[in-house]
């Protein structure tokens, strides 16, 4: 299979582009064995278990040819199988593709989790702020319609804030070979959150 290396449009981040557009950057680093054309939610959930079973190391796997609708369909297959919690996504709507990263490891949830309790044991300690004041996201996932969607490892925001608006803090745990891909995740948040 080809990588992705044209194809994805104009990217909101231009100015934080090299000569690849970020999320072909992050496909490319897929190696051939972990990339998959999208049949169905139940193939792929099989599929993610077998290599969640199988391995101790963070993985990313790419499926080319998922339909935006399906992506939802996705997470409740992984919610049913039982290991959502060790899965993050990246989903590029323009030319249909999901780059899963599997992370059968519990570090990146321990670490994100006593961040979080830290912020938030601090902000309550500040007059006229409770347990209510703010909200402990997790990994939940963000989306800009028409674009792409993102999960990041933890989440956190104001209780105040109407709907499902973006988080005011994002946490992102990284161990990329290549830093530039650190850079795309804090720009997509930055670029869409406002």
């Amino acid at each position: 299979m080809e990588l992705l290396t044209n194809g994805c449009g104009l990217s909101p981040f231009t100015n934080f582009q090299t000569q690849m557009d970020p999320f072909a950057k992050l496909s490319a680093m897929v190696p051939s064995a972990h990339r998959r054309v999208y049949s169905s939610a139940s193939a792929v959930g099989r599929y993610l278990l077998q290599l969640y079973e199988s391995n101790t190391k963070e993985l990313r796997i790419l499926f080319e040819g998922i339909p935006a609708e399906c992506v939802d369909i996705l997470d409740v297959k992984l919610k049913q199988l039982g290991f959502r919690g060790h899965v993050r996504s990246t989903y590029e709507e323009e030319i249909n593709s999901l780059i899963v990263r599997l992370m059968p490891s519990m570090g990146r949830d321990v670490l994100c989790g006593q961040f979080s309790l830290e912020l938030l044991h601090r902000i309550i300690s500040l007059p006229g702020h409770s347990s209510q004041s703010i909200y402990v996201l997790n990994s939940a996932r963000f989306v800009v319609p028409g674009v792409r969607s993102k999960e990041g490892d933890g989440a956190l925001r104001p209780s105040s804030r109407i709907g499902d608006s973006f988080p005011s803090l994002v946490l992102e745990i990284c161990f990329f070979p290549h830093p530039m891909l650190f850079r795309y995740y804090v720009v997509f948040f930055l670029v869409h959150a406002i």
